[in-house]
C-alpha cells in the first residue's frame, strides 16, 4: 500500500484524477460487459426459438413478439422498432464514459508530463540538482510516470472498449434481424 502512495505522490496532482478516470472506465466497462452478454447464437431462428429471458437480448426478443403477437397483420417495421428502441439504448450505456475516460487519460498524463519538466526546468535554473522536492530527477520523474499512468489507464480502454463496441454492433443488427424477420411474417399474414 506504501509503494502506491509514493507512486502517486511521485506522479504528482494528476495521479489522483487518472485513478478516478481509471475507476469510472473500468467500471463502465463491467457494466457495458454485463449488458452486452448474449447467447452464443445470434440468428434469428436462435433468438426466436428461445425460452429463456435471462438477457437483455431476450427481452428484447420478447418484446419485439409481444408486440407481433398483439398488433397480428396490422403490425408494421416502425412498431417493432418503437418497442426495440429502450433495449437498443439499454445497449449503449456506458459507452461514453469509457470513450471519455479512455480519451482524457492520455491528455492528463501529459499535463503531468508537463508539469514535471517545469519543475525540472526550474531547478535547472536554480542549479538545484538535489533538493528536497527532489530536484532534476523528481521532475523527470513525474514527468516519464505521469505520461505513463496515462497510458496504462488510456490503452486497455481503447482495446476493450473497441471489444465492446464491437458486440454492442453485432447484438444490434441481429435484434434487427428479428425485427425484420417479424415484419416479413406479418406483412405476409396481411396480404
Amino acid at each position: 500500500m506504501s509503494e502506491l502512495l509514493e507512486l502517486i505522490d511521485s506522479t504528482g496532482f494528476v495521479a489522483p484524477w487518472l485513478l478516478v478516470a481509471m475507476l469510472l472506465m473500468w467500471g463502465a466497462m463491467g457494466a457495458r460487459a454485463w449488458v452486452l452478454r448474449a447467447p452464443s447464437r445470434l440468428d434469428p431462428d436462435s433468438l426466436l426459438g428461445r425460452e429463456s429471458r435471462a438477457t437483455l437480448v431476450d427481452a428484447a426478443v420478447g418484446s419485439l413478439v409481444e408486440e407481433a403477437d398483439t398488433r397480428g397483420p396490422e403490425l408494421t417495421r416502425g412498431h417493432l422498432d418503437a418497442a426495440l428502441a429502450p433495449y437498443l439504448a439499454l445497449l449503449g450505456s456506458g459507452a461514453t464514459v469509457v470513450a471519455s475516460a479512455t480519451a482524457v487519460a492520455p491528455l492528463m498524463g501529459l499535463l503531468g508530463t508537463v508539469t514535471g519538466m517545469i519543475e525540472t526546468f526550474d531547478s535547472l535554473a536554480e542549479m538545484a540538482l538535489f533538493t528536497r522536492g527532489g530536484g532534476i530527477g523528481a521532475g523527470i520523474g513525474e514527468a516519464m510516470l505521469s505520461t505513463q499512468m496515462g497510458l496504462v489507464v488510456a490503452v486497455p480502454g481503447l482495446l476493450i472498449g473497441a471489444m465492446l463496441d464491437r458486440r454492442q454492433t453485432t447484438i444490434e443488427d441481429a435484434l434487427q434481424a428479428v425485427a425484420e424477420r417479424l415484419a416479413a411474417t406479418a406483412a405476409r399474414e396481411a396480404a
